[in-house]
């Protein structure tokens, strides 16, 4: 009855896509904010790190992984569930949520992935780089334990 949830997810994004290629102006002052955004984090981070030997006890890789963690839950909540579902209010207002319904896709599913901020997925690029810059950075040997407690506590932290 509901379409594979891979075809439907991709098909959200190529809708978002070309929604936002739509008016050019849009797209690339949104993208230009990204980068700015993330410029001047990096920025702040840098200067406070050029006057200072450690922040609160933390060197400067472990607050690099503390904000790399910070971006990857923010980014992926934010992909995930947060635009897609501050719509849900206006389409139950003016109606769509009702031809949702009647539509062969989960309607929680299509209320979450309908909005898919694909600029989010590049975002995660330079943020993954840095993760693992912080990562080869750190003091104290990784183990198969660390990497499990983490990837528990991102999942907690989404969830």
């Amino acid at each position: 009855m509901y379409e594979t949830i891979p075809t439907t997810f991709l098909s959200f994004i190529q809708h978002g896509f070309s929604t936002d290629v739509a008016s050019p102006l849009d797209f690339w002052t949104f993208f230009i904010g990204k980068i700015v955004r993330m410029l001047f984090f990096f920025t702040f981070l840098f200067s406070i790190f050029r006057a200072v030997p450690n922040l609160a006890g933390y060197d400067f890789p472990t607050v690099i992984l503390i904000f790399t963690t910070y971006n990857i839950v923010d980014v992926i909540t934010q992909m995930l569930f947060f635009r897609g579902f501050f719509l849900l209010q206006e389409m139950v207002r003016n109606g769509r949520f009702d031809m949702l319904l009647t539509q062969p896709v989960a309607p929680l599913f299509a209320i979450a992935f309908r909005k898919i901020d694909y600029m989010d997925l590049l975002a995660l690029i330079p943020i993954g780089g840095l993760f693992i810059w912080s990562i080869q950075q750190l003091a104290i040997p990784i183990s198969f334990i660390h990497v499990l407690l983490y990837m528990l506590f991102v999942v907690n932290s989404l969830l």
